[in-house]
């Protein structure tokens, strides 16, 4: 896909860019978190230099994070621009074709986010969440948020196992949070998690 012009703020710690991609017909979503050790970058897609420069401003990429086994978008890009290290959870690695630097597991944290494995969905689905802004959950593909349909969980057909898959979800109410990002989808801004707790009942 073609390189992304523009990134937009969230909030002055959180970044977010998306753009078309023909060859899965849907919109895809990237994500920059910045942490005490730089830019934390989830699922990127390509973004232009001077998106890229404005994105970095100073600051560097401490890591580029994939969500799940689906997820490797432009990493190897990231990398290679950025010098930074790759990190997934395990289970993710048989769906890439980078390998790793660093694997995460399920209840560890990483920059100061606390990592959320979510069982059922792609191989190595994970979730993160970062305790600032009053919480932001940042999701892979396990939760989306596409028009015209709205907040949704991942379809099952896209699910290894839809129950399981939909119980994983429950983890994610056990942490406070008002903001949650999409790897497809705009973020929502305010009252995220009482919207997923509607969404689960």
């Amino acid at each position: 896909m073609r390189p992304v012009e523009e990134i937009q703020p969230v909030n002055d710690r959180l970044i977010f860019w998306q753009g078309y991609d023909p060859a899965v017909k849907v919109d895809l979503c990237s994500h920059a978190l910045l942490t005490p050790e730089g830019w934390v970058v989830i699922d990127p897609i390509p973004l232009g230099q001077v998106a890229l420069d404005e994105l970095l401003s100073g600051k560097s990429i401490a890591s580029i994070l994939i969500t799940s086994a689906n997820h490797e978008r432009a990493a190897a890009v990231f990398k290679k621009q950025c010098a930074a290290p790759v990190v997934s959870h395990r289970e993710a690695v048989a769906g890439l074709t980078i390998v790793p630097d660093r694997f995460l597991e399920d209840g560890t944290v990483f920059h100061g986010l606390n990592v959320i494995s979510l069982p059922g969905f792609v191989p190595g689905e994970i979730a993160l969440h970062s305790s600032g802004h009053r919480g932001v959950m940042l999701m892979g593909d396990a939760i989306i948020n596409l028009q015209p349909g709205g907040l949704g969980i991942l379809p099952a057909k896209y699910c290894d196992d839809p129950r399981t898959a939909r119980k994983s979800l429950e983890k994610l109410l056990q942490f406070p949070f008002e903001v949650m990002t999409f790897a497809h989808g705009l973020p929502i801004t305010t009252g995220a998690k009482l919207k997923i707790e509607n969404l689960l009942k």
